[in-house]
């Protein structure tokens, strides 16, 4: 691998163990379902690590509940959801590594945060968790992931050679690939690995080598 001059990093799961925050959140939110239509969502949330909980609201509700929100209505339960996770994520742990990583790289490369969460809402975790102080600059959704990594490298004039994607789920996998981006996958102990064979993975961020 090329010297590395900026990593591209995900957020819950790669930086802070926040992952069990989000499907517990979501899980309360469809609670009073029945048992096998609750199962059917939280298989889909658990698939689609990564990507905006707006386009897994939406799709839970059209494709399993069979409702059309209204934008009132949908902007409300997207409401619901962030005030469930907000603040459980900032109080949340680190993954081991992941602040001496912060600590130790954010003089000798760009440091990005490229999330699914709304960009207000992960940009807001970010300060309130005391990171800005080593990061780059932090990104969220809407925008794709893949988009988001696109403009940051033409902003800062960076080669797909000299970079790293950090991610926990198929979502960073496909923005690193799309973009030509190098990719390390962190995959806890004890989940499973959903990542192709041939990537390279990690359990977690503690002695990282690129």
């Amino acid at each position: 691998m090329h010297d590395v001059c900026a990593l591209f990093l995900d957020f819950d799961g790669v930086l802070v163990e926040s992952v069990e925050i989000k499907s517990k959140a979501f899980r309360d939110l469809y609670v009073d379902q029945p048992v096998d239509v609750l199962a059917r969502i939280m298989a889909y949330h658990s698939a689609h690590d990564g990507i905006s909980r707006v386009v897994k609201l939406r799709h839970c509700h059209e494709h399993f509940l069979g409702l059309s929100l209204s934008g009132n209505q949908f902007d409300a339960l997207v409401e619901q959801y962030a005030q469930l996770v907000e603040h459980a994520v900032i109080d949340a742990p680190w993954v081991p590594g992941a602040k001496e990583l912060l600590q130790t790289h954010h003089q000798r490369c760009k440091l990005f945060v490229v999330s699914g969460t709304p960009e207000d809402e992960i940009k807001r975790i970010a300060e309130r968790r005391g990171m800005m102080t080593w990061l780059t600059s932090v990104h969220g959704s809407p925008a794709p992931k893949a988009d988001i990594v696109r403009t940051l490298m033409a902003e800062y004039g960076l080669q797909a050679q000299n970079c790293v994607f950090i991610g926990d789920a198929m979502a960073d996998w496909q923005a690193a690939s799309e973009t030509g981006v190098a990719f390390i996958g962190r995959v806890a102990d004890g989940r499973n690995n959903p990542f192709p064979d041939g990537t390279r993975v990690i359990p977690d961020l503690r002695n990282l080598t690129f």
